[in-house]
Order: C-alpha cells, then structure tokens, then sequence
C-alpha cells in the first residue's frame, strides 16, 4: 500500500513540475503556505509529555483504521506525563470520501472537543460504507446526507447542524490548511509516525504494541536532556 501511494504521488509530482510552466512559459507564481492559527493537530494526554507521538491518518485509509485500536493501546501504557498523542487528519486525495469525512471530523469538534475521539473510533468502524466502489454513482451531497444521518443517530448534532457545518468555508478551509501542513511536513501517506518530531520510518499498520515499546521505553528511561516547550493545543 506505502508503495502504491509513493508511485502516486511520484507521479502527481511529475505533473506538477510539467504543469508548472505554461504553454506561454509563464511560471505558475509559489502560493505561500499558510499558517494555522495554532499548532495542527487533535491532542490526547498532556500537551507537556515528555514523548510525543504524532500519527497521521486518513479516515478512509483501511491501514490507518488497523493500527488506531494499536495506538490506543500505546497510550493505555504509559501515562499522560510520558507520551502524548497528536492526531491528524490527512486526507488522500485517491479515496473519495477522505476529505468530505476529515472535514466532519472539524465540524463535530467545533460543537464538542470530545466528539472529535468518537468520531475517530466511528468512522474507522464505518469506513467500508464509504469507500471509492461504495460511493461512485453518490454525489457528494449524498454523502454528507448520509453522514449527517450516522452523526444524527450516534446523537452527536442534528442532521441539519451537520449540513450547516459541511457548508462552512471556515471549516473547508481549516482543513485545507491541516492538509497543506502535513504535505509541508513530508507526508505522503497513512498512516505515518513521529515521535519527538522524528519521522520514524517503515512503521506500518502491522505493528503490535510490543513493537511500539520496544522503540518507546528506552526514551523513558532517560532524563531528558532539556526542557521542551510545548505548543499549547486544545
């Protein structure tokens, strides 16, 4: 699967450079990144942890759904003082309902913070309703409708406050900008892994929580080297 997004993505960046010039041999001018108005991100446990453990997922990336109830297990064994986890959402671009459901996930915690992990642990139970074969002949529409009815019956908001938010330009655009954070960053693909802000490289879905703490507990048993200042999350 890491393969195939890496051949993809090789070849959007092909197009990209090629489109990068005009037939007229103007460049296209760099649209600077824009900046979040506070650190990316979904935190779990406390924002001063002495490890944190960032993961990247796609609400539509069978592999990111397989190593959630790993992750969580991971947190379960340390406490919130040792490691922190730092959730985002990185929709990919070849799985239809990747950015209509990471756009959910913001207009769901905009109501209710909380919501957020719920809507995580749901949609990743979900997912198969909404995978590219499932959705080909919906229109978007059709989609959001069909998830303001899941949000509705787990009784988060009313179908209508969904819609509403689902219709948000402040909310398209904040998840635009997570998405363009994370590419900043150099991830390609779901799920990826940094702890302390170090990409931790050929971590796959496969993992088990043994593995994970073979690679964490050394980071424990040293005292760290200085004091780090955490951003602030909410």
């Amino acid at each position: 699967h890491r393969i195939s997004q890496m051949k993809y993505l090789a070849a959007i960046l092909a197009v990209l450079l090629l489109a990068g010039v005009s037939t007229q041999g103007q460049t296209i001018p760099d649209e600077p990144q824009p900046i979040p108005n506070s650190y990316d991100g979904h935190l779990k446990g406390a924002a001063n942890a002495q490890v944190v453990l960032e993961m990247f997922i796609d609400f539509m990336c069978p592999d990111s759904a397989a190593a959630w109830p790993v992750i969580k297990q991971v947190l379960a064994a340390y406490s919130q003082q040792q490691l922190a986890l730092i959730l985002h959402v990185f929709p990919l671009p070849y799985h239809r309902t990747a950015f209509i459901s990471a756009q959910a996930s913001l207009v769901l915690e905009q109501k209710n913070p909380a919501t957020f992990w719920a809507w995580t642990d749901t949609i990743f139970q979900k997912q198969g309703a909404y995978f590219n074969a499932q959705t080909q002949n919906m229109t978007n529409n059709q989609i959001v409708k069909s998830l303001a009815q899941l949000v509705n019956a787990a009784g988060w908001m009313t179908e209508s406050e969904f819609i509403a938010g689902m219709n948000s330009d402040a909310l398209n655009w904040n998840a635009r900008v997570s998405w363009k954070w994370a590419a900043a960053r150099g991830i390609y693909g779901t799920p990826m892994f940094m702890v302390n802000g170090v990409v931790v490289p050929n971590v796959g879905s496969d993992w088990t929580v043994p593995q994970w703490r073979q690679l964490l507990d050394p980071l424990f048993q040293q005292q760290p080297a200085r004091s780090l200042v955490r951003p602030h999350m909410s």
